[in-house]
């Protein structure tokens, strides 16, 4: 037999487990187009997708039509495994304002840390002034994350809320004032005299707190003072401060 012919019969000889005819393929699946499903209970239903992705889509449109009827469903997907879906939620509950609000203070006495950081995430984007108190009190959750979520939150307000997070530099745990000086140093150059004033206080937490969230400004208008807390009666504030103007590549007197 010539090497065509070989080559033409081998060609027709099948493969191991294999019929003289390969079998019909399967369809592949096809995505879900959710722009489709333009129904809330469809949306709903996507949300219990296997499909991450799909579920990611159905809480953005739920967000997009923010319908009260979706905020039970959404507090839900706060628990999603998956994290992106976890922050779609957040953001759609946001998206959805203030009647998401009552459930959404409620989702913050959840045991479950994943849940209340998503709340917060939510209710920074609504930015309700009536939740205020809550998020400062937030602070102090026994989870850092979530502390950390509720700064964030409170960032959104911007200068409003400097009087009340100066006040919340007494606070005896040093991570909740880390928290405080955080938010303090992101609303940035309004919050600069209150804290200088600050660093007068007698309250030595308070004064570590002000050069904490001056040092994280970098501002170079506040590096008299930075170099006059170095002699303050406090190891941790001189430290404090000793810190923040090396961060500012400021050489320490001798």
């Amino acid at each position: 037999m010539s090497t065509s012919e070989e080559q033409s019969n081998n060609r027709n000889i099948p493969h191991a487990g294999q019929g003289a005819e390969d079998p019909p393929k399967e369809a592949e699946p096809q995505r879900r187009d959710l722009r489709d499903e333009g129904a809330v209970p469809a949306l709903l239903e996507a949300l219990q997708d296997a499909e991450a992705s799909v579920r990611r889509a159905a809480a953005s449109q739920l967000g997009q039509r923010k319908d009260s009827a979706a905020i039970p469903f959404l507090l839900k997907a706060l628990r999603d495994t998956e994290l992106s879906v976890r922050c779609m939620a957040a953001y759609a509950l946001g998206e959805i304002g203030g009647a998401a609000v009552p459930a959404l203070l409620e989702a913050l006495q959840e045991g479950d840390a994943t849940v209340r950081r998503g709340a917060l995430d939510a209710l920074a984007e609504i930015k309700d002034p009536g939740t205020i108190p809550v998020l400062l009190e937030r602070l102090k959750d026994p989870e850092g994350s979530v502390g950390t979520a509720a700064a964030f939150a409170l960032i959104e307000f911007g200068e409003a809320v400097i009087p009340t997070l100066i006040e919340r530099l007494t606070e005896r745990e040093e991570d909740v004032r880390s928290h405080v000086a955080y938010a303090l140093a992101q609303i940035g150059g309004a919050a600069i005299p209150p804290l200088l004033e600050a660093l007068k206080a007698t309250d030595v937490h308070v004064r570590w707190g002000a050069v904490d969230a001056l040092g994280r400004m970098q501002d170079p208008t506040t590096v008299p003072a930075l170099l006059e807390a170095l002699h303050d009666p406090n190891y941790d504030v001189r430290w404090e401060a000793g810190y923040a103007l090396k961060q500012m590549n400021i050489a320490l007197p001798e």
